[in-house]
């Protein structure tokens, strides 16, 4: 796995990063630059109490970037729902109908359907297993997915790596 490829798998890992839930890594950089706002206009606002309307200001920004990921989520789970839990992890583009393995018709990432599976039932199906276990089926299904968008090969065969073990 080359380094963007690891870098991309701690994000996922570590939830800075969650194209099954929306959150890109820009809107994650977005949030904390308004989170930083919105702290700043709160000590300035008690500083300097003829400003608070700074406080309004800025809060409207960090009520948007939160609101729009739980918006997203709900409907993203709603349609994972109905589809089998089958959507694809990138862009979220509904893969029912489709082969169990692919190229995702939205945005051309290859997809396997046990990956894509494990990680939109682990994001939002109600029961949820020991936290270790769930990290490292996620930890899994996401290291398969950029081995498949990565165009990762087996070096001993040059052939492409199937089989996960998910």
């Amino acid at each position: 796995m080359d380094e963007r490829s690891h870098n991309d798998l701690q994000l996922l890992l570590e939830k800075k990063w969650d194209p099954v839930r929306g959150v890109g890594k820009t809107l994650g950089k977005i949030r904390a630059f308004c989170v930083t706002l919105f702290m700043i206009s709160i000590f300035v606002s008690c500083l300097v109490p003829y400003v608070a309307g700074l406080y309004y200001i800025m809060a409207i920004p960090l009520i948007l970037c939160a609101i729009q990921p739980a918006l997203t989520a709900r409907r993203t789970q709603a349609r994972a729902k109905k589809h089998g839990w089958f959507l694809c992890p990138w862009c979220r583009y509904t893969l029912t109908g489709l082969d169990d393995t692919g190229t995702c018709p939205e945005c051309g990432n290859p997809y396997e359907k046990q990956a894509c599976v494990v990680l939109f039932e682990s994001a939002y199906r109600g029961y949820k297993p020991d936290p270790i276990i769930l990290k490292q089926r996620e930890s899994k299904a996401w290291k398969r997915m950029i081995e498949l968008r990565d165009g990762s090969t087996d070096s001993s065969t040059n052939e492409p790596q199937r089989g996960s073990g998910l």
